[in-house]
């Protein structure tokens, strides 16, 4: 909520740094505070356009922010509980048998490391930047539009990008095991571990959709940032 201030306020808001007041017929518009030189200048419909340059910033994190919590987190959340259980009842099965392939330990080693790598980016990641996204700014702070810096976003999308590639070896394998490729000839699945993997397939190729999408939206909100910054250095 934006403050109201009393003329006193508003002149010594607006005068900072002079000794003296040198500037009256001040007036508050919003979180303006501005010099009326004519009657109708029209100003509040100056700073409405100004205002609008800022709101870019408020919608992408508005956007991302729905997204992270309503989808991602999410799914992410189902495939980390899908993958815990399918390899749990794997291992379960291939300790029962009485000889155990290098495959089956391999499988369970290449659920458990994208287990652990998930895991990780739901916490480090998804998760702190819905913190993030969702704090409300002081309305006492100086500078109330808090523009997101290029280099921000651009660190965010190199652990995304890196993320996806990790998703996209996983997703090849799993397909690759569900299919019977030749390396997975050994490994011999039930129908319930092989629906089981192929949601596991369906699980990964939305996780990865979803941080396919994320990137594309970091990119179209930088590129706002940069025109934004340019405009400024312009000015």
């Amino acid at each position: 909520m934006i403050p109201l201030f009393n003329y006193p306020d508003l002149q010594r808001r607006f005068c900072e740094g002079f000794t003296f007041y040198p500037f009256k017929a001040l007036e508050q518009y919003s979180g303006f505070i501005y010099k009326n030189y004519t009657r109708e200048d029209h100003m509040p419909n100056v700073l409405d356009h100004y205002s609008r340059e800022y709101e870019f910033n408020d919608v992408q994190a508005q956007k991302l922010l729905r997204k992270l919590q309503q989808k991602d987190i999410p799914v992410t959340g189902e495939l980390l509980f899908k993958l815990q259980l399918s390899s749990r009842q794997l291992e379960e099965r291939f300790r029962s048998l009485k000889r155990s392939s290098a495959i089956h330990r391999q499988l369970l080693e290449t659920m458990d490391t994208y287990h652990r790598l998930l895991a990780v980016y739901q916490h480090n990641v998804q998760e702190r930047i819905a913190v993030q996204l969702s704090v409300v700014p002081d309305e006492n702070e100086d500078d109330p539009c808090n523009i997101v810096s290029v280099l921000h976003i651009q660190q965010v999308q190199d652990v995304v990008r890196e993320f996806l590639q990790s998703t996209e070896v996983m997703a090849i394998y799993l397909k690759e095991c569900v299919a019977g490729k030749r390396r997975f000839a050994k490994l011999i699945l039930t129908v319930e571990e092989t629906d089981n993997l192929q949601e596991l397939v369906s699980l990964t190729a939305q996780v990865r959709s979803l941080q396919d999408r994320n990137f594309c939206m970091l990119e179209e909100w930088k590129q706002q940032v940069v025109l934004f910054e340019r405009r400024h250095t312009m000015n």
